[in-house]
């Protein structure tokens, strides 16, 4: 049993893809992780769009750090702050403010989470800071990445920037549009303004935040005729809480069936909403079958409880389940990926032998019982190119002695599979793929 249950964990533990963090920063050569940071200024900001997608079944808090040795007076953040929830996607803004010395620079900086070790990104920056005297028509953003903080959907935040002619001519302001004018508006365009050396031009705005939760950016696209900065997108951003959060309580990445396991997911009220409960619950009725919705007072918080059915299907799935939230009538969606196991399970799950024509290869499959209940192989119908002989010590479980045939001819024999017939009510039948390979 001890050798069963070790053999078991080892392959668990190799067939679960292990999940991952994308992070993908605008200027990056080609998947490269290198960033070209010519001709960066002295004493201004870079600005980057960052995109990520998370396949953690957790929520990941994401920073950024500058790795040693950092250019003096160098500094990063992320702006908005981003939360990614469980196998999310994001968007924010990496805020880079230049050194203070003047010459060649080289380094790194990382997107990390503090509370995943695994979870992080690296890149590699090189290039050079230049301080010159900004002859003709230099333009400043002050902003030019503008954060409106924390919002409920449907929010409307104005913002404000100024746009400066720091250089020894005139700024003219040629176009200024938003991307998305359902999002975002400007109370009034500075296309044609002109800003004399030295002046400035402030430009006041209102961002609608998007109904769904998660960061946001906006953009305000500006044309002008400066020589450093033609064209310029100013990024409006900031993160949209939801108004109902799914928390997953107690769901098991690989639920066995037959156990009937228990998952649940807590559901909380966002800033400002009322106390509300769970009119229904919905989708997944294949795989679940509701215990409770909560409690039928309204409340700040409820909890929705589910049971795996008997007959959930086998193998991994992804599906919805949608909370209905009364009295404000919204749905919640809450997504989840299941690997449903049988009770009786074969180690290994598939044979994969190579034997010299004319010599035989034996090897040994375990049958593991993930409920720990005594079972019986009723009847075992192995492929004709296979001996397979059932070895019974009770109260250990049964296992399986497969070998090749020395006669057979060379070549690729894969079907059919062996077959199991047992009297576990979940497992019946059980099905072993093989593929031997018979050489010279």
């Amino acid at each position: 049993m001890r050798r069963s249950l070790t053999l078991l964990a080892l392959l668990l533990a190799c067939n679960r893809p292990k999940p991952s963090l994308e992070v993908l920063v605008e200027g990056e050569a080609a998947g490269a992780g290198e960033l070209d940071f010519t001709g960066t200024p002295y004493g201004g900001l870079r600005t980057l769009e960052v995109r990520l997608a998370s396949s953690y079944p957790k929520p990941l808090r994401l920073e950024v750090r500058l790795e040693d040795p950092v250019p003096t007076g160098m500094t990063a953040r992320l702006d908005p702050p981003v939360e990614l929830l469980p196998r999310g996607s994001g968007r924010t803004v990496l805020v880079l403010r230049s050194p203070s010395v003047v010459g060649a620079i080289a380094g790194a900086f990382t997107i990390y989470c503090p509370d995943e070790a695994s979870a992080s990104a690296t890149f590699r920056y090189r290039g050079d800071v230049v301080k010159q005297v900004q002859s003709g028509p230099f333009v400043h953003f002050d902003p030019s990445s503008v954060n409106v903080g924390k919002v409920r959907p449907g929010d409307e935040r104005p913002f404000v920037f100024a746009v400066r002619a720091v250089g020894t001519e005139a700024i003219e302001i040629l176009d200024a549009a938003p991307e998305d004018p359902r999002r975002l508006a400007l109370r009034e365009s500075p296309a044609g303004a002109r800003i004399v050396p030295g002046g400035e031009l402030q430009v006041n705005g209102l961002v609608r935040a998007p109904d769904t939760a998660g960061a946001f950016v906006e953009r305000i696209r500006i044309a002008t005729n400066s020589t450093n900065q033609p064209r310029v997108d100013v990024r409006v951003s900031g993160e949209v809480m939801p108004r109902y959060e799914p928390i997953p309580q107690a769901l098991a990445d690989q639920p066995v069936r037959s156990l009937r396991p228990e998952a649940a997911v807590r559901l909380k009220a966002g800033p400002g909403e009322a106390p509300f409960t769970v009119a229904s619950a919905t989708g997944g009725e294949g795989w679940f079958e509701l215990v409770s919705r909560g409690s039928e007072t309204p409340a700040e918080e409820q909890e929705v409880r589910f049971r795996l059915r008997a007959d959930a299907p086998v193998g991994r799935s992804a599906f919805r389940i949608v909370l209905r939230v009364a009295p404000a009538g919204v749905d919640v969606v809450w997504p989840v990926e299941l690997d449903v196991r049988p009770n009786i399970v074969a180690i290994p799950p598939r044979l994969l032998p190579q034997a010299r024509r004319g010599t035989t290869v034996t090897l040994r499959v375990d049958l593991h019982s993930y409920a720990q209940k005594p079972f019986r192989v009723l009847e075992v119908r192995p492929p004709p190119f296979l001996r397979v002989e059932l070895k019974e010590h009770p109260p250990l479980p049964p296992y399986l002695s497969v070998s090749s045939t020395a006669g057979q001819p060379k070549g690729v024999y894969d079907d059919p599979p062996i077959e199991l017939l047992t009297d576990d009510p979940d497992t019946p039948r059980i099905l072993i793929p093989v593929r031997l390979e018979i050489v010279d």
